[in-house]
């Protein structure tokens, strides 16, 4: 530390081994492959005064591919694929670049937090919107891709009893080119698949006797997601806007029970999905439904 400034490092390295016996009938030689990384992150905090502080970092990370990415949705090396799959440096690890800058501060009954990001990513493997046979998604390697946007996080203690909370981000992603494996089709500048610009979280309590009896709503929004990376508007996962509720009792020092109801208006929700020939499939939310939870301290 200098005076008001905070200085940090961290230098990190990882080296990661994969290897693979395909069944002893292929009469099959698969060379393992070992990825080295060497991921540094530096960064500085500046504190105008006890209640508020600055910060700016930057840092690089890479990611090896998982079993699924190297074998494309297949389960097994055999010698029907092993002319496609069997060379596992064909799936690049994956390397992001993150800048951020950030504020913080905290005020009487206020806390607040916003961070902005900038993310450039190398050969990042990402979700192509289809699902191999056996039903895992499929991703590859683009080129070049960025991620970008800001975060907010807040807390107000409005008075003793009542508190207002929320986090929300927005965020733009991109993918530079993107070819499509269905039709060979270049997409230039496209928005990557299940990749909301908006997300925001908002909840409000109350509590009553003393805090023994804490009453709470919040509310959830997703914004529009593609199902593709082709953007097409006919194939996406519509906007969700959701509301909850809890109670939550103090019975005596050491048991608690609450009550939380999910969804409470039973909108159709979709978690997820992806797309096959032009057609949108969801992995649907759970309607309303119900958590009944009761604690124990020993």
């Amino acid at each position: 530390s200098i005076k008001k400034i905070t200085l940090f490092a961290d230098l990190q390295y990882r080296t990661v081994n994969f290897s693979y016996k395909p069944n002893d009938g292929y009469n099959l030689n698969v060379k393992p492959i070992t990825w080295n990384f060497i991921n540094p992150k530096a960064g500085l905090t500046y504190k105008f005064n006890d209640n508020y502080s600055s910060y700016v970092s930057v840092g690089q990370m890479h990611k090896e591919p998982t079993r699924n990415d190297m074998f494309a949705g297949f389960d097994d090396i055999d010698t029907s694929n092993v002319s496609i799959i069997g060379d596992f440096t064909k799936v690049k690890p994956e390397q992001v670049i993150d800048y951020e800058l950030g504020f913080r501060s905290s005020y009487n009954r206020f806390d607040l937090s916003i961070n902005a990001f900038y993310m450039k990513f190398k050969n990042e493997i990402a979700a192509i919107g289809q699902l191999s046979y056996i039903g895992l998604p499929l991703r590859k390697n683009v080129n070049s891709s960025q991620r970008y946007g800001i975060e907010l996080d807040y807390n107000l203690r409005l008075t003793k009893q009542l508190t207002l909370s929320g986090n929300g981000t927005y965020m733009k992603a991109n993918i530079d080119s993107y070819t499509s494996d269905f039709d060979s089709i270049v997409h230039n500048n496209i928005t990557p698949l299940l990749t909301p610009e908006w997300i925001f979280n908002q909840s409000i309590s109350y509590g009553l006797f003393c805090n023994k009896i804490n009453i709470t709503a919040s509310t959830r929004y997703i914004s529009t997601q593609f199902l593709g990376n082709d953007n097409d508007k006919n194939l996406t996962i519509p906007e969700a806007f959701t509301f909850n509720g809890a109670i939550s009792i103090l019975a005596t020092k050491r048991i608690s029970l609450s009550l939380l109801c999910n969804n409470i208006t039973d909108k159709k929700i979709f978690n997820g999905g992806y797309s096959m020939l032009g057609t949108s499939y969801y992995y649907v939310g759970a309607p309303r439904n119900y958590y009944l939870t009761l604690n124990y301290k020993f």
